[in-house]
């Protein structure tokens, strides 16, 4: 069999899903930390900088910009492109993503209660 070049997935992992719940996970993190409603949230750039090492998205396995337009498309998550000025980050943000309410039930039903976020 000729090599891809690609690394090989994670047995029994499916890298669509495991992004989604990892991408979930971020924002209910941030959601939890955030000190008011304009810090509840992340940028695109911040998710792309949190996920970088993830093996999905760091192997090419999943495409991140697609995925966010899917889980958005599906209300798991929600953008909202308002310019509001960020006190904790120091600069007006260009617009962020959160979790919904259907996000955190997917969550919710989809982790193992050892890694729940709390």
């Amino acid at each position: 069999m000729k090599p891809t070049g690609r690394p090989a997935i994670p047995e029994g992992e499916d890298p669509n899903r495991a992004t989604i719940l990892e991408v979930l996970k971020e924002l209910n993190r941030s959601e939890e930390t955030a000190a008011n409603e304009v810090e509840n949230g992340l940028e695109m750039q911040e998710i792309e900088e949190r996920l970088l090492e993830f093996w999905a998205i760091r192997e090419g396995h999943v495409e991140l910009r697609n995925m966010l337009a899917m889980l958005n498309t599906n209300r798991m998550i929600e953008f909202d492109g308002a310019k509001k000025y960020s006190w904790v980050r120091k600069r007006n943000l260009s617009g962020v993503y959160r979790i919904t309410t259907d996000g955190k039930e997917y969550l919710r039903s989809n982790v193992d209660s050892r890694e729940r976020i709390m």
